[in-house]
């Protein structure tokens, strides 16, 4: 009786930790597939001031996805003032 009382409470935790992963999987899949559209907006904006991109397939990391995001916003705005320069100018 005691192991199986035991066996229960092990099947019992485990389903507690699989419904508590699958939650987490759900939410992160969430903040890829919208990493994903920001990223794939910063390339069309880029592309759009004349700048040539190179996409890179990364595991997502949040803080890498913050850290490349502030690094491509500064690229796009370099871009842009090239790109009024060259339409003022020339």
């Amino acid at each position: 009786m005691k192991k199986e009382k035991e066996i229960v409470e092990k099947i019992d935790q485990y389903e507690k930790d699989l419904e508590a992963s699958n939650k987490n999987s759900s939410a992160s899949q969430s903040e890829i597939t919208s990493a994903n559209g920001v990223m794939n907006a910063y390339n069309t904006n880029l592309t759009t001031y004349g700048s040539t991109t190179i996409a890179e397939t990364k595991v997502y990391d949040k803080a890498e996805f913050e850290q490349d995001k502030a690094k491509i916003d500064s690229a796009i705005k370099v871009a842009k003032l090239h790109s009024d320069l060259k339409t003022r100018y020339f």
